[in-house]
């Protein structure tokens, strides 16, 4: 009876390691084009800063945070690893 579970559970786990590789890839591969989007979101936020606009500045250190490793990159990794987890708990099954 367990052998078919595992069987009939099998293609879910296969789409799954897909999923979670790609997902892994798009992450890996969005938090370095982020990171330096990021970078240059900081610099215009020093320039308006000298210039004297605080609030403008403040609006793009606020998506410079956003878009930095330590936002929404770090979210999407939080998702694939939830979804890694929801895979090797069905194959433990």
């Amino acid at each position: 009876m367990r052998i078919l579970f595992k069987l009939l559970l099998w293609p879910l786990v296969l789409v799954l390691s897909f999923i979670v590789a790609f997902g892994r890839f798009l992450c890996t591969f969005s938090s370095i084009l982020l990171s330096v989007l990021s970078g240059l979101f900081f610099f215009f936020a020093v320039g308006n800063l000298i210039m004297g606009e605080k609030e403008a500045a403040a609006g793009l250190l606020l998506i410079g945070f956003f878009i930095s490793p330590f936002g929404l990159p770090a979210l999407a990794l939080w998702m694939v690893e939830k979804l890694d987890d929801l895979k090797e708990m069905i194959r433990e099954l």
